[in-house]
């Protein structure tokens, strides 16, 4: 059961490789998302305003 977890972007049909590619890193960012909406959430009804800013100002700094 040899597995090979390389993929030949140079031929065959781009679109479908493409797509097979953009997938992983797309749902990496939808989780991304959820997790600092949910971070936002949590910190707004338990902690200040000022501890709501600094969340928010930081999210964009961790995507990064």
């Amino acid at each position: 059961m040899n597995k090979s977890y390389e993929m030949d972007m140079c031929s065959g049909s781009l679109l479908g490789k493409i797509l097979l590619f953009t997938v992983p890193l797309m749902l990496s960012g939808i989780l991304q998302l959820l997790f600092n909406a949910a971070d936002i959430i949590v910190v707004g009804r338990f902690a200040g305003s000022k501890a709501l800013a600094a969340v928010g100002s930081t999210s964009a700094l961790s995507t990064f």
